[in-house]
């Protein structure tokens, strides 16, 4: 019985392994780049621009406007999709990259990698309204000490 496991789990470890091995480091970078940042902010900046044009009045649930934004938001990936591998590489070792990677492939990876923006849009409507009291506060202080915000805006 305990063969029959330990037999298992090198099998499961091997296959892990043999996995990353098959696909690049490079590959492997792109590959969290675009499924943790890219599809992310992609939803974040549409989130953003609706917010921002709801406050505007406009209907934000056309197609035009979504037409309108697209190059947009096109071109604002687009050169995030370039800078940000370079950072994943200063930041992450190349073990690491391999471990998240094989996370990433996994089914929870890919069912936590999916709730990211739902987690980050959630985490900031529940915060928001302490950042804006935060905000008032210090506003509220600075205005109360005229001599520290003008030393702040020489």
């Amino acid at each position: 019985m305990l063969k029959k496991y330990l037999f298992t789990f090198i099998t499961c470890l091997f296959s892990i392994t043999s996995i990353s091995n098959e696909v690049s480091y490079e590959e492997m970078v792109n590959f969290i780049v675009k499924e943790q940042v890219i599809s992310q902010q992609e939803q974040t900046m549409r989130d953003s621009m609706n917010s921002m044009l709801m406050m505007l009045g406009m209907e934000i649930e056309s197609d035009e406007l979504n037409d309108f934004l697209d190059p947009f938001i096109q071109e604002y990936l687009s050169s995030v999709e370039k800078k940000i591998p370079g950072l994943y590489k200063s930041v992450y070792s190349e073990k690491e990259i391999t471990a998240m990677y094989n996370f990433m492939i996994t089914e929870e990876g890919k069912s936590i990698n999916s709730k990211q923006s739902q987690m980050i849009k959630e985490t900031m409507a529940a915060i928001s309204e302490d950042a804006m009291q935060v905000g008032q506060r210090i506003s509220s202080a600075l205005m109360e000490n005229p001599q520290l915000l003008e030393s702040l805006l020489e």
